[in-house]
């Protein structure tokens, strides 16, 4: 945990993700989703790896499209 935090952070800050929050049931959770910076800079990732496969639906389809 103690790691994840401060790359997310890192992530946002370089403009390659966008956070939100929902409230549910009375909590408020933060929820983390690439930006089209991030999206472009992972798919880029992905080709110069190698890497087979749909990253680009993988990838959004990971956490819920709201607030943004």
């Amino acid at each position: 945990e103690a790691l994840i935090y401060p790359a997310l952070h890192e992530l946002e800050n370089d403009g390659q993700l966008i956070s939100y929050e929902l409230t549910t049931q009375g909590r408020t959770r933060r929820y983390y989703k690439l930006s089209e910076r991030g999206m472009k800079q992972a798919l880029e990732e992905t080709e110069k790896s190698g890497a087979k496969g749909n990253v680009n639906t993988t990838i959004v389809d990971a956490a819920p499209l709201a607030g943004g």
